[in-house]
């Protein structure tokens, strides 16, 4: 599921993290948790000079990309790896997607979301 994607206004917990969208695809981003969202906002990054190499990193880097799930919509949390990176949250969705997001401390991520999910319901 790819689509645009801005930052929430309000929001409970936000981290800098690395969106891991494919086995090869490694995009820079902005995870956020609210009282029933996780929000995910990420943008391709490129490597540019010149002019037109400037204008199509600008264009490239304009979209935003990422999910936006209702917490109640998770299934799953888990903890992955990738590579030596154990802090690899694992969102599953109830269509069974699963979003791999590499943040700075699992256990803090999957306790919050948790807790709030719960409250949600």
């Amino acid at each position: 599921m790819e689509k645009l994607l801005e930052a929430p206004i309000n929001y409970l917990k936000s981290e800098k993290v690395s969106y891991l969208k494919t086995k090869l695809q490694l995009l820079n981003g902005e995870l956020f948790l609210t009282e029933d969202r996780l929000i995910l906002v990420s943008n391709k990054t490129t490597i540019a000079s010149g002019f037109i190499g400037r204008w199509i990193k600008r264009k490239i880097e304009s979209k935003k990309y990422g999910f936006d799930l209702k917490l109640s919509d998770i299934t799953d949390i888990n903890q992955g790896k990738h590579g030596i990176q154990k802090n690899v949250l694992e969102i599953t969705d109830k269509t069974g997607n699963t979003y791999r997001i590499i943040v700075k401390n699992y256990d803090l991520w999957e306790l919050s979301i948790n807790t709030y999910k719960h409250n949600s319901l």
